[in-house]
């Protein structure tokens, strides 16, 4: 009867225990709005039940015991869609960052360096406007979050002119939590080139004629201009003998 009753009182205080474990467990990994923050203490007390030697169920109750919450560090970031750009321009892609955390962190960002981008910034958008415009600030040291905290960050870099169409090229982005180097985000920024191409052909009207000391002759041609590229040309000014030539919008 003894073995019976320490079996039972072992085995009720260590489903107690279990149970203590697992909702520490799932407060780690799950959202910071659900986390007990930093600091905090969790008081636990086991309660035992056992059959006493008469015969009658008894129920015994532990000290309390309490549980410091650590810090657990996690972050999130986003990766934007995929854009169409052309060579040579401005591209800005919006990323954003997330603390789920249990504590407040200072979050460091990278944009790793790759051939087809050059002058590569991180902003944030200091004025929570979703546009990329010149009140956002450009981030130079880390990035302070407060628990459950978001911030929205621009991405802005120029692209190369040699891109070649149909390029498709990614700028992985990196998000260190300064006070524990082991939590990380990352994310991709990524494009694809699709430019203009103009393809231009000229046609002379006259092909022959005979040449004259007395006489002048005017050389008559058209010019073809055609864009072979999957997007629409900007207005465009072409040179023709030495004479600028407004053409306008070059279709698609």
């Amino acid at each position: 009867m003894q073995r019976r009753k320490q079996f039972q009182v072992c085995q009720n205080m260590s489903f107690m225990l279990s149970t203590l474990a697992i909702s520490i467990l799932s407060a780690q990994y799950g959202h910071a709005a659900n986390m007990p923050e930093v600091g905090s203490t969790i008081q636990n007390i086991a309660y035992a039940t056992y059959i006493a030697p008469n015969g009658i169920q008894q129920q015994s109750v532990s000290n309390a015991v309490e549980v410091s919450v650590s810090a657990l560090y996690a972050i999130a970031l986003t990766s934007p869609p995929v854009q169409d750009i052309e060579p040579s321009v401005r591209v800005i892609w919006a990323n954003t960052l997330s603390n789920n955390s249990n504590a407040s962190v200072n979050v460091q960002l990278e944009a790793l360096t790759i051939n087809q981008l050059s002058n590569i910034k991180i902003y944030i958008d200091s004025n929570k406007n979703g546009q990329f415009d010149a009140n956002d600030q450009q981030l130079i040291t880390t990035v302070p979050l407060q628990v459950g905290q978001s911030v929205n960050l621009w991405v802005v870099a120029t692209a190369s002119a040699n891109l070649i169409e149909a390029q498709q090229f990614n700028l992985p982005i990196k998000a260190v939590v300064g006070e524990d180097q082991n939590a990380t985000a990352a994310a991709t920024n990524s494009a694809v080139s699709y430019g203009a191409k103009l393809v231009a052909t000229k046609e002379v009207l006259q092909k022959t004629f005979e040449p004259s000391a007395v006489a002048n002759y005017d050389l008559n041609y058209t010019l073809n201009i055609s864009n072979q590229g999957q997007k629409a040309a900007k207005p465009t000014d072409v040179m023709v003998d030495g004479q600028l030539q407004k053409m306008g919008h070059c279709c698609k």
